[in-house]
């Protein structure tokens, strides 16, 4: 039998993000923010028209401090700007769950009870999260992909359906970043 969460394997952060980022929809792109000196996100990251998006992303995320990034693909708005928010989110290829690796935070203390907890929640509901990303604070992010862009609608009830398992099976886990799909998320691979 194969082990529940799988042989550990380290992905490079463009094929991360090939995993997550949604399939490209005419009029939309995947939204990424660089932070300024001062670690106040606040520079969008747009590639060339045609240009692989997830490569680009790779290329200029990685090894940058204050690197976030989408799993969301987003509209303009009426007057063409880029936005994120979660009512211009056009499609989500997955969900996710941010596990914190502080108690002082309503998490765990340390990876380790971070990715038992993990392991738990997986036995118990069936669930495998397609990637696993350990971040700098002793927490962990798991991404539960799909194949097909799920549409906003569809992405909300997976994601409250999520927490509802979390809170049943005492899973500690960060609800707003789990239910928020405009949600920026750091980068693996950048610098905290």
């Amino acid at each position: 039998m194969a082990p529940l969460l799988g042989a550990a394997q380290e992905l490079k952060p463009e094929d991360f993000l090939r995993g997550i980022l949604p399939k490209h929809i005419e009029g939309s792109m995947p939204y990424a923010v660089l932070s300024n000196a001062q670690g106040v996100p606040n520079r969008l990251a747009i590639p060339k028209l045609g240009e692989d998006y997830a490569a680009f992303l790779a290329r200029v995320l990685t090894g940058q401090c204050g690197a976030y990034f989408t799993p969301a693909t987003f509209r303009a708005d009426k007057d063409g700007k880029r936005r994120r928010g979660k009512h211009f989110a056009v499609a989500l290829r997955g969900l996710w769950v941010d596990i914190e690796g502080t108690e002082a935070k309503g998490g765990y203390n340390g990876q380790r009870p971070v990715l038992q907890a993990l392991l738990a929640f997986c036995k118990a509901t069936g669930l495998r999260p397609t990637m696993i990303v350990l971040t700098s604070s002793g927490g962990a992010h798991a991404y539960f992909t799909t194949t097909e862009n799920m549409d906003p609608e569809t992405w909300q009830a997976g994601a409250d359906a999520l927490v509802n398992l979390a809170r049943a099976h005492g899973f500690r886990i960060d609800i707003e970043v789990t239910q928020d799909r405009a949600r920026i998320l750091r980068m693996p691979g950048s610098i905290h």
